[in-house]
């Protein structure tokens, strides 16, 4: 697999409330980042174990998770947001259980709007 470094707009919302509380500011931005693959910062310290990988990017941990080379990391426990996923982009809750299914992982439980997944070898 090929590593590709990666730019990204992140459009960052800030909310400024005034010290009586009647009124509320809205400030956006767009910033310019560079971002690096999991598996890249993976290999370059030297560990490919997670024990416990949080993900909540509002709609795209789908999207994420499917760019991650399942063979070559060893992610025992995924904690997701599922609320937002199939409203930004393409894949319903199925897909994604699917997908995690077939990466060898099973629904254990969900916290609020996060669903944790362990894997299948981990659990007792």
């Amino acid at each position: 697999m090929e590593e590709v470094f990666i730019k990204m707009k992140i459009q960052i919302q800030l909310f400024i409330v005034n010290v009586q509380g009647s009124e509320m500011y809205v400030h956006q931005r767009t910033v310019k980042m560079q971002c690096f693959p999991l598996y890249s910062i993976l290999k370059a310290i030297g560990n490919p174990r997670i024990d416990l990988f949080s993900l909540d990017i509002e709609g795209a941990e789908f999207q994420v998770l499917q760019t991650i080379p399942w063979d070559k990391v060893d992610i025992r426990v995924i904690l997701v947001e599922v609320a937002h996923l199939g409203k930004v982009f393409e894949g319903n809750l199925k897909d994604f259980e699917d997908f995690l299914a077939a990466k060898g992982y099973k629904f254990y439980q969900s916290i609020e709007v996060d669903n944790l997944y362990v894997k299948n070898d981990f659990v007792a």
